[in-house]
């Protein structure tokens, strides 16, 4: 029977330390994909989620079992992630081969002609996700990629859950209003 991650922290705290692997190895996928979206460069996403794991060790006093972990971990390296972006002097620039392996389109078309538009739409939408604001990129993409309810997003954001409803709200209307023009265009 696998341990849930309270039972898993307590150990941790009782002196077992390589139990917190568990952890690391439950959570360490979502929390380099949740910085990458921020940093979007793999090295720096890479050793961001390694330092935010290395905080959360450091801190797993501090962990308050009313959240999931997941959500604390995600919180501590989206805040490290959002504090490297405003560290930079400049912003790369974003580009869909950055895309990590495993962020492809899946159920395609069977039809050619079907399957060239529906890259073409997701090639657009990404475009569109992608010049959003940082923050609201991160937003958009923990409720729509990763599912997380708004709750757990305020938590990993440090923002309010009305704000995160604020955010979401307007990265749709953003994001309709750009792809309603592309399909005219089409």
């Amino acid at each position: 029977m696998a341990l849930d991650d309270t039972a898993i922290v307590k150990e941790v705290l009782a002196g077992d330390r390589e139990a917190f692997r568990l952890l690391v190895d439950r959570y360490q996928d979502r929390v380099y994909h949740g910085v990458w979206r921020i940093i979007r460069d793999p090295d720096e996403a890479e050793d961001i989620a390694q330092e935010a794991f290395v905080r959360a060790f450091t801190r797993l006093g501090d962990y308050d079992e009313r959240w999931a972990f997941g959500t604390w971990i995600l919180t501590i390296a989206t805040r490290m992630a959002l504090n490297a972006l405003r560290n930079r002097k400049t912003r790369p620039t974003d580009s869909l081969e950055d895309l990590p392996p495993g962020h492809e389109p899946s159920g395609a078309p069977d039809e050619p002609r079907e399957r060239a538009a529906a890259g073409e739409w997701m090639e657009r939408l990404r475009r569109e996700v992608e010049s959003l604001s940082a923050k609201m990129r991160l937003i958009f993409s923990l409720r729509h990629e990763d599912g997380l309810s708004i709750a757990d997003i305020a938590q990993a954001t440090g923002a309010s859950e009305s704000a995160v409803k604020v955010m979401l709200h307007r990265a749709r209307k953003i994001l309709r209003e750009r792809l309603v023009e592309f399909a005219d265009m089409g």
